[in-house]
């Protein structure tokens, strides 16, 4: 193909392309032709015409000469062990190093290759090195054999086919389509290093048992490729599976990769791929050469077929249509575009839109109007459907009451009331009376919106409104980076006439100042909260108590920037404000009554957090038209204040019920929802339930890989409490790794100290596990000093625990005195701040114990210790506990040091190999004292 001139190559791509899906015998009538004139060209497009008919997958090809037998020695380093199969482009091998790096390898032998294909390899192999990627199997090796035949050696993959596999399992369309954006983000990967794959077909993805993708050959097509940069382009891939523009022979670009990554796609989901769709229509002597519609060549399988690909996915075949006549149909087509120009922009563009899908967010592949994009909302919470609909109404008829109250002119009254007139209309319209059972408010939102859109004869206080309330649905449901930009532009358009439309302005503001608070921008939230105060109190009357409710934002902001004593006197205003007048303000009263909590348990005051917690649920409950958010949400944080308490049996039931209740009402992957289950795996580390605390972490960071939306202060309040899981299972080395990177990403950020202070928690009880006690005790200490700053001089389990740090650290040290007096202080904050029996207490008292017997040598200062054991067990709730383990561990070490026997050998064996099990260690895991509850 090398030597084929300009205008050949060109008539031989026209030739190829033309009967691509030509039947049998229109091709052999069109090559006799030419054969009869230039018989080498005939030959090469029967060649390219064979291989769009077979090179489908692997078991699909046509034989070759594998040519190497089990134990033949390639390159003096690896023995041929079997075939694994034969393709177009050679055969592939499993082989083994026989040095002494114990590796297995996918050597692939290369058929019809050339001394510039190794000159080639030799020069890029550097490029291909940089694609470590965990999706993508990399290039091990390289060369040539003794015969000249070109040899790669590949990461061996034990797995399916991406299609295979996916039918096998019958995993469903979700399930599909994360594989699938996981496979688009290592193509991206690839095309940040500059790199194309040009030959994706599933075959080339296969899907290991852990169901992580794999891409295959990422490269070897590139290598493959030695044509000149001055010659036409060789067709180094898979035609079935081909870009128009590489069947072209034109310019190969992402944009070819993100091609076959939408057939992939097809495949994938509608269960029919491009060559079988190929082949009917030369059968049926179609001549249209754009691909079908998603879900149209679905409709084309025969009954049967169609009931097997659905059963596939876990569907019923009707609903597996509408899937895929759906936002799915949408993004393939985007991805299948036959114009290069009207595909994603790259890989990762597709991954992003195949992740909105999986959150239910408007994708960007349907150019929707704004009720499609409240529709995708509304599809993901269908409880809020009912209250958008009332919401159109009344917030429009609230304009109109603003505009009476303003006294602006007739005709400003009269296009608003037209306004409401016309939404009244479409919400009449999906009344089941009118419309039947089966009608959707997706529907109704999109043709309220097309309307709205369409209307020129709305003034813009009503269109800040109207945006502002979007808005605000957005933050319900967990968008607030949706959210802002909308808030934010609203209260633009309300600026210039905010003292006519006070209500309006401070309403919009509210959202604007939510949605700041969500993402972690405090500083636009306070600068907006002093710009609105003075607003808020020169308007008394109203919906809401404005001044109230601006007082309770700025005392939330002054919680969120350390200052406890501030953020108090601002939410007690707000709460005195509110009760003045309760009839009008029960909810947000509530909300007010929930973050003057907040800041008690923040300062360690626990039981008072509790308490402001029922008064919240009693004012929510006491409210006409009270918000079942609001109390849920209440009751959510509430549990975790009991599990601080050291309650947790009570803090777990309740946690466990709120996250189920959250998450119906949510969706798994809202924000809300995933920091809950956050709180539930923290709960169970405060019982020390590590196997429940890992599932519900897997839960966690699957709602994160699924669409979930967290601030960074989140994400990183997620990984803190991932590594406390690896230090409480002592698996010391991934602990200090991971709470040195959450400190250093910490320090990066205009983060609150309270962060920061947990974040030094971390790192220093991890730097003692591993033994580094002169590095653990600086950063402890400014732990402490951040947690005395925000407590004030009240009791809180957070001092307790870094005391007790400090307390082992002394002991290790030799420093018995000072480790006694660091435990004293801590028994006095568990005491005072934590119910009878909690087990943080009942810890730190065992190991002042342990101290007070290495540092006296006195016989009852050992037995005092070995008779704390029942009262562990009972304070941890049995014997199947780490810290039970570790005090059989411990207890058997001080009496080695007494030089006695141990206690009870039978029991400190099962201890052993208790906690070896929980570290995955083949060893006795290290550990100094008791592991915590905080």
């Amino acid at each position: 193909m090398t030597e084929l001139s300009s205008e050949r190559f060109a008539r031989l791509r026209s030739l190829f392309h033309r009967l691509l899906e030509a039947t049998p015998e229109t091709r052999r009538a069109e090559l006799a032709p030419v054969a009869a004139a230039d018989a080498e060209l005939a030959q090469l497009v029967r060649r390219l015409l064979d291989d769009a008919d077979t090179q489908i997958d692997a078991d699909g090809m046509p034989p070759v000469d594998a040519g190497l037998a089990p134990g033949t020695i390639v390159a003096g380093r690896y023995r041929i062990l079997r075939l694994l199969g034969e393709g177009g482009m050679g055969a592939v091998h499993l082989a083994e190093r026989i040095d002494d790096i114990a590796q297995k390898v996918a050597l692939k032998l290369v058929r019809g290759g050339s001394a510039a294909l190794h000159k080639r390899f030799l020069r890029e192999r550097q490029i291909l090195a940089r694609l470590s990627h965990p999706n993508i199997a990399h290039l091990v090796d390289g060369g040539l054999t003794d015969a000249g035949v070109p040899w790669f050696a590949m990461e061996y993959v034990d797995g399916a086919a991406l299609t295979e596999a996916c039918d096998r399992q019958r995993l469903d369309l979700r399930a599909r389509v994360r594989l699938v954006a996981q496979v688009c983000r290592a193509v991206q990967f690839a095309h940040r290093n500059l790199v194309l794959h040009r030959d994706l077909k599933p075959s080339n993805i296969l899907l290991d048992a852990e169901r992580v993708p794999k891409l295959l050959d990422f490269g070897i097509a590139r290598l493959l490729d030695d044509t000149a940069a001055d010659r036409p382009q060789t067709v180094t891939m898979t035609p079935a599976y081909a870009a128009p523009e590489q069947l072209r022979g034109e310019a190969v670009t992402t944009a070819s990769d993100v091609y076959q990554l939408g057939l992939v796609l097809y495949e994938l989901l509608g269960g029919v791929s491009a060559h079988e769709l190929r082949r009917r229509r030369a059968l049926a002597r179609e001549t249209t050469k754009s691909l079908p519609r998603l879900e149209q060549a679905y409709a084309q399988c025969d009954a049967q077929h169609a009931a097997r690909i659905a059963a596939e996915r876990g569907l019923a075949p009707a609903r597996l249509a509408r899937a895929l006549r759906g936002d799915l149909g949408r993004i393939v087509a985007k991805a299948t575009a036959d114009d290069p120009r009207e595909r994603y922009d790259g890989a990762q563009a597709l991954a992003e839109d195949l992740e909105r899908w999986l959150a239910g967010l408007a994708v960007l592949a349907q150019r929707g109007s704004l009720g499609y994009r409240l529709g995708k909302l509304l599809r993901r919470h269908a409880y809020a459907a009912t209250a958008i609909a009332l919401l159109g109404i009344g917030l429009v008829a609230s304009s109109v009451v603003a505009i009476n109250r303003a006294g602006h002119e007739r005709e400003q009254r009269r296009r608003a009331q037209t306004v409401v007139a016309f939404m009244r209309d479409v919400f009449r319209q999906g009344d089941p009376q009118n419309a039947g059972a089966d009608a959707r408010p997706l529907d109704l939102l999109e043709r309220a919106a097309a309307r709205l859109e369409a209307r020129k004869d709305v003034d813009d206080v009503t269109r800040a409104v109207l945006l502002g309330e979007i808005a605000g649905v957005f933050q319900a449901l967990g968008r607030d980076d949706e959210a802002m930009p909308r808030a934010a532009r609203a209260v633009e358009m309300l600026e210039p006439v905010r003292e006519a439309h006070a209500e309006e302005y401070l309403s919009a503001a509210g959202n604007l100042i939510e949605a700041l608070r969500a993402l972690d921008t405090s500083a636009r939230e306070v600068a907006l909260i002093e710009h609105a105060l003075p607003l808020a109190r020169r308007t008394p009357g109203g919906e809401r108590l404005w001044y109230g409710v601006f007082l309770a934002y700025r005392g939330y902001a002054q919680f969120q920037r350390e200052d406890n004593e501030g953020a108090a006197a601002s939410l007690d205003a707000a709460i005195a404000e509110f009760e003045r007048d309760s009839a009008r303000s029960l909810d947000d009263l509530g909300g007010a009554l929930y973050q003057r909590a907040f800041v008690a348990v923040d300062r360690g005051d626990i039981r008072g957090g509790i308490a402001l917690y029922q008064r919240a649920l009693d004012a929510h409950d006491r409210a006409a038209e009270g918000s079942r958010f609001s109390r849920l949400a209440t009751e959510e944080v509430m549990a975790r204040a009991y599990c601080l308490l050291g309650d947790t049996v009570t803090g777990i039931e309740r946690q466990r019920s709120a996250v189920e209740r959250l998450g119906a009402m949510l969706g798994p992957t809202h924000g809300r929802v995933v920091m809950s289950r956050v709180n539930l795996v923290q709960c169970r580390l405060n019982r020390a339930d590590y196997a429940a605390a890992a599932a519900e972490l897997d839960e966690v960071q699957a709602a994160r890989r699924g669409g979930s939306v967290l601030t960074p202060l989140q994400g990183a309040f997620v990984d803190q409490v991932a590594t406390r899981l690896d230090l409480y299972r002592l698996r010391t080395a991934a602990a200090l790794a991971g709470a040195r990177a959450i400190e250093h990403s910490l320090r990066a950020l205009p983060s609150p100290h309270r962060y920061l202070m947990r974040a030094d928690m971390l790192l220093g009880e991890s730097l003692l596990q591993s033994g580094q006690c002169e590095q653990a005790e600086p950063v402890l200490q400014e732990a402490l000093r951040y947690a005395q700053a925000l407590s004030a001089g009240t009791p809180n389990a957070h001092v307790g625990e870094i005391e007790d740090s400090l307390g082992r650290c002394a002991l290790v040290q030799g420093r018995h005195d000072e480790a006694q007096r660091w435990f004293g202080q801590a028994i006095a904050q568990f005491s005072a701040a934590q119910v009878d029996g909690a087990p943080s207490r009942v810890r730190s008292e065992i190991h002042r114990l342990w101290s007070r017997a290495l540092a006296t040598r006195d016989a009852a200062a050992l037995e005092a210790l070995a008779a704390r054991r029942a009262e562990l067990v009972a304070a941890t709730g049995g014997e199947e506990v780490t810290q039970v383990w570790q005090f059989d561990l411990l207890l058997d070490e001080v009496r080695a040091d007494f030089g006695l026997p141990s206690a009870d050998p039978a029991r400190s064996a099962r201890a052993a190999a208790r906690l070896q099990a929980l570290a995955g260690s083949a060893q006795r895991p290290r550990f100094v004292g008791l592991n915590g509850f905080w």
